[in-house]
């Protein structure tokens, strides 16, 4: 059996056509390109990409904004 490389990034992804419904709290980066439904609390760095949906509150010590955010945002 091959071995799985090893992402030395430890972002988390969420990805297009992904529906995930429930409050997000991560300690690493994390990347949305499908919709979320809550909260995101994030202690690194959010990226939600072109496609990217967020319906709640986001949080996080530095965010990149290309798609949705129904809430509030604080960064």
């Amino acid at each position: 059996m091959g071995q799985i490389p090893v992402s030395s990034n430890n972002a988390t992804l969420i990805g297009a056509g992904t529906i995930l419904k429930g409050d997000i709290q991560s300690q690493q980066d994390l990347r949305i390109d499908g919709t979320v439904i809550g909260n995101v609390k994030c202690a690194s760095k959010i990226i939600i990409g072109q496609g990217g949906v967020i319906e709640g509150d986001l949080e996080s010590a530095h965010c990149d904004v290309n798609g949705k955010v129904t809430g509030n945002i604080r960064c």
